[in-house]
């Protein structure tokens, strides 16, 4: 009552952060963070149709062309500035952010389909901040 176990979640494999006797199993019940919750075990098990958050950056290269990049996991691995616009200063080596080919050099114009190219800094880091928490750690 108290062993605790986890393993990849790359959909499909299972996590469970701590088994739990509560006796026989009964109903799965479907949580809003899209697991299940099992009576015997506080498991996380993707659920039928359910999509891991994302976080779609649309970022201006140099040259004014847009790049729209879906990152998936956190750390995204890049840094920027503590003003607007936001401009990528640097991207850490083999990061979730290099993986996805993010540049320094590229400003943020849209976070999740809604452009931030108005917003001053403190509203796009929130709205990255935020967006970015609800991702899966690596």
């Amino acid at each position: 009552m108290g062993a605790a176990c986890c393993s990849d979640h790359p959909a499909g494999h299972i996590m469970v952060s701590e088994l739990k006797d509560f006796g026989d199993p009964v109903n799965l019940t479907p949580m809003d963070s899209g697991f299940v919750e099992m009576p015997w075990a506080v498991a996380k098990a993707p659920v039928p149709g359910w999509t891991p958050p994302a976080l779609q950056v649309t970022f201006m290269r140099q040259d004014g062309s847009l790049a729209s990049v879906t990152f998936m996991r956190q750390p995204l691995g890049v840094s920027f500035g503590g003003h607007a616009p936001i401009v990528i200063k640097r991207v850490v080596p083999g990061s979730h952010g290099e993986e996805l080919g993010v540049q320094p050099g590229w400003r943020v114009v849209a976070v999740n389909g809604n452009d931030v190219s108005h917003l001053d800094f403190g509203n796009i880091y929130e709205r990255l901040r935020h967006a970015s928490s609800m991702l899966l750690t690596a």
